[in-house]
């Protein structure tokens, strides 16, 4: 992974140097440009991944309450006071992170930190950044007053299925194309991905190159074999000439993660 870490580091004006010392070791070092801020974030978790709220946007954490409907949009009610129920997961939830007149619905509290929070591009309206050196990825920072509840049917649906096993990639690509309109499910490796498209017959197939079972151009393959009919895209962080050609050369479409997000939409739109 050192050429990717180079070719990251590179294209956001940076600088790698490495130093060894027989007998003792070697030392990286890795210098970015600060072009960040300091903030303290509530840090949550949701269906595996890991979110952030600015402690400013946050009122109150309680225990999770009755959820009730009016006008087809859910609210829960607390301390005599009805708040809009969001939820950026699945399933059972243990928590709602009071903010304003939304409630967001959270498994677990891992605590306040100090973080710097980068801007990023995303489709995602609520995403307002992400904080720096929280998770091993950058961790998005929802904004509260921007999170709304798509109620409105589509058309036609189109069907996708996003191959990854990161539950970050998961949560942020899947909540995007769900508000694009699209229905998303979701495979953590090569051999779940086989399977879900025999049983659901997507549209599309979102891949990342590094799975637990099999690389991603193995899956591609397999794909091409068994399933033509079904257009596929890659995204990755594991960005360089060389799995863009091979890409290319099998015809698929490349993407980075956490560059090209606006791209791969557009590019799903426009199949």
């Amino acid at each position: 992974g050192l050429d990717a870490v180079k070719e990251y580091v590179d294209r956001r004006g940076g600088e790698v140097s490495v130093e060894t010392e027989r007998g003792k070791g070697t030392i990286f070092r890795i210098v970015l440009p600060l072009r960040r801020y300091l903030r303290s974030c509530l840090i949550v978790k949701r269906s595996g991944a890991v979110l952030a709220i600015e402690i400013g946007d946050v009122d109150e954490i309680v225990q999770r309450g009755e959820i009730f409907f009016d006008e087809n949009r859910r609210y829960i009610g607390y301390s005599g006071r009805s708040y809009r129920f969001e939820d950026l997961g699945r399933g059972e939830f243990h928590f709602v992170v009071l903010c304003g007149e939304v409630a967001i619905a959270v498994d677990e509290i891992l605590g306040v930190r100090e973080t710097s929070i980068k801007p990023g591009k995303t489709d995602l309206s609520f995403v307002k950044g992400f904080a720096m050196g929280i998770d091993k990825f950058p961790v998005p920072v929802v904004n509260p007053k921007a999170l709304r509840t798509i109620v409105e049917e589509t058309g036609v649906v189109e069907r996708i299925l996003v191959v990854d096993d990161s539950p970050l990639t998961r949560l942020v690509v899947l909540k995007m194309l769900e508000r694009a309109g699209f229905k998303v499910s979701s495979a953590v490796d090569g051999r779940s991905a086989l399977d879900a498209i025999r049983r659901e017959k997507p549209d599309y197939a979102i891949i990342d190159l590094e799975l637990p079972d099999m690389n991603g151009f193995e899956l591609i393959e397999r794909i091409r074999e068994e399933f033509p009919d079904v257009s596929i895209a890659v995204l990755t962080t594991n960005v360089s000439e060389e799995n863009e050609k091979r890409a290319r050369e099998m015809g698929v479409s490349f993407f980075a993660k956490g560059e090209d997000i606006d791209d791969l939409l557009r590019f799903l739109r426009g199949v």
